[in-house]
């Protein structure tokens, strides 16, 4: 995944992956070849949801 992310710091691509893998681990994927499969899906769906001006406070 790591050649498609816009980083030059491999540090923070490293950052970025394992973000991706826990938030699709979290939506149910199982085993890395599945979350690396369905990470383009879940990065459509994210940005799908996103909010420019991020999450509202928890309270």
């Amino acid at each position: 995944m790591s050649d498609k992310l816009n980083s030059d710091d491999p540090r923070r691509a490293l950052q970025m992956e394992i973000e991706a893998v826990g938030v699709a681990m979290s939506l149910g994927a199982e085993g890395v070849k599945t979350v690396a499969r369905q990470a383009p899906k879940v990065v459509r769906q994210a940005r799908s949801v996103a909010s420019s001006k991020g999450m509202p406070p928890r309270r």
